[in-house]
């Protein structure tokens, strides 16, 4: 079995926890060029977070919007109590991540359990797939001659 050993905080660790901690303070009053700093300095590690959970890196990127939001919403919780900075906006980017996979496990199993009716009632459905196919195709070059507006 090994043992980690915690060493106290570098002097540039603790005072990125401390102007952390005060972003958070900031954000808490609704100054928003805090939040600007605080994605600044946070967003890449925890968008990690996010995208070893998610596996998916335009999921992820989504999921760290909103964990930015969250950790906007509820600055104001935030005590040094709790933690560390970077340790209290980790377990909402986790949190969040797990929501994510949730509300997708629930939508896939829902989408799945309803394709066979889906293909069943779609009006083509007698077409051989390549034939359905080269008609997307089709649709797609039209879609594309459209106006913008």
């Amino acid at each position: 079995m090994t043992t980690t050993t915690r060493t106290a905080p570098t002097a540039d660790e603790q005072a990125r926890r401390e102007r952390l901690a005060v972003l958070l303070g900031r954000c808490a009053e609704r100054h928003e060029p805090a939040l600007e700093e605080l994605y600044g300095l946070c967003s890449a590690q925890l968008n990690g977070i996010l995208l070893r959970i998610l596996k998916i890196e335009a999921i992820a990127e989504e999921a760290l919007q909103e964990t930015f939001i969250k950790i906007w919403m509820n600055a104001g919780r935030y005590t040094p109590e709790a933690g560390a900075p970077m340790t209290w906006m980790g377990s909402i980017a986790r949190h969040q991540a797990l929501d994510v996979l949730r509300r997708r496990g629930t939508r896939e199993r829902h989408e799945s359990t309803d394709l066979v009716s889906l293909i069943e009632s779609t009006p083509d459905a007698g077409k051989p797939l390549h034939e359905m196919s080269e008609d997307a195709r089709e649709l797609m070059v039209c879609l594309e001659r459209l106006p913008e507006d």
